[in-house]
């Protein structure tokens, strides 16, 4: 925007001063759309990840050998390397060498 004050302070034309405008609005459109398709990536994301913690937490509950106290029946009983297990696998972070990769990086 300071472009087009700059513009109007020299005195530029008319056909300019529209041409500059024009520019400027193209270039708003085109933001705005970039941020719409950041915004549906998220909203992807979200849903992935939605989906990701139901099946995590289904698979926690199909753990074999597991029976919750009577008192309460929706209580998962599993170990943290169960649920590291189960993390790893749904996020595709099975292969630990990964972390190892990452942090060497400069």
């Amino acid at each position: 925007m300071s472009a087009l004050f700059t513009a109007l302070l020299e005195g530029e034309t008319k056909e300019s001063l529209a041409e500059m405008v024009c520019e400027l609005r193209a270039q708003k459109a085109s933001l705005l759309a970039e941020v719409e398709r950041r915004r549906a990536d998220e909203v992807e994301l979200v849903k992935a990840l939605e989906r990701a913690i139901e099946r995590i937490i289904q698979d926690a509950c199909e753990l074999p050998d597991r029976t919750s106290p009577e008192d309460q029946p929706e209580m998962l009983l599993i170990t943290g390397e169960e649920l590291d297990m189960l993390l790893r696998r749904h996020l595709g972070l099975e292969d630990r060498s990964l972390l190892a990769k990452v942090k060497d990086r400069p």
